[in-house]
């Protein structure tokens, strides 16, 4: 019988992984075949990944995924799970300097958290995450911010101990879902 890149035979390898924690596993990479699992939570924190494993955007099945405090700088290709609905990318070792266009990819995010990363802009293309509920910036050298005001499902934006000046901008108290908004150390007034 065939076996898959892990040893696995192919009814195995096909079974539903609700939840795969690999944490502090000293990872650099993950190994070849590791998309053809259905995995649905994985949560690579705290590794040594360099760049967004290739094995990620070709996962079909996941819904969350975590990576904070690796060492990421950029999404440099689009997600194929059109199912990711929530993404953390916070304290990135050397952080992530900015969001890519292809941030767009995963449209059906209800929740990104990149907080705590050098980033000094953040991509328009993030005004277009209309699913979105939750967006965690704080922490972050942001000095402005993108157009938000499409995101009608958000409940929750934590904006704290950025660059920002000036007043917020208006379109935020407008935001009908819109019940916490963090401004502590902003920078907005």
């Amino acid at each position: 019988s065939t076996q898959s890149t892990w040893g696995f035979r192919r009814p195995y390898s096909a079974c539903l992984i609700w939840d795969l924690r690999m944490e502090s596993a000293f990872l650099i990479d993950l190994p070849k075949g590791f998309s053809s699992l259905s995995i649905r939570y994985l949560d690579l924190r705290n590794n040594g990944f360099r760049g967004f494993p290739n094995e990620i955007f070709r996962m079909s099945t996941l819904v969350v995924l975590i990576l904070n405090q690796n060492r990421l700088r950029e999404l440099r290709q689009p997600f194929s799970s059109s199912g990711l609905q929530f993404l953390e990318l916070a304290g990135l070792s050397g952080g992530m300097a900015h969001l890519s266009s292809h941030i767009r990819s995963a449209g059906r995010l209800r929740s990104l958290n990149i907080e705590r990363n050098e980033m000094k802009s953040l991509c328009t293309e993030l005004g277009h995450l209309t699913h979105l509920e939750e967006l965690h910036v704080n922490t972050n050298l942001l000095t402005e911010l993108p157009d938000l005001s499409n995101l009608r499902q958000l409940v929750v934006l934590s904006l704290g101990c950025n660059r920002f000046r000036g007043a917020p901008p208006s379109y935020l108290f407008s935001l009908p879902r819109l019940k916490r908004l963090y401004l502590l150390r902003s920078g907005l007034t």
